[in-house]
């Protein structure tokens, strides 16, 4: 999916998991799990989703967190494989 990027990973600032990918107006927007596990350990710690796009799937803008693991009151743990879709004109 990303062998057109001259640049890869596409993410080399932190580390990323299970991303999702959707396309809207010739732009790529990548969601992604981030993975704050300290480096040598064999765990995950997932506590956010954050969003990279690109218009040229070679330059790669990081826009920042969209979600964390408190932005729902029934989840404790880890933030797994993301994913976006449309329905009436909003995304979820």
């Amino acid at each position: 999916m990303f062998c057109f990027s001259k640049t890869n990973p596409i993410v080399t600032d932190m580390f990323t998991a299970d991303p999702g990918a959707l396309v809207y107006n010739d732009t790529v927007y990548i969601y992604t799990g981030h993975d704050e596990a300290a480096e040598g350990k064999d765990e995950y710690v997932m506590k956010n989703w954050h969003i990279f796009y690109s218009g040229d799937m070679d330059t790669w803008i990081h826009q920042g967190e969209a979600l964390s693991i408190n932005s729902f009151k029934w989840m404790t743990w880890h933030a797994w494989a993301s994913h976006v879709v449309t329905r009436n004109g909003k995304y979820y």
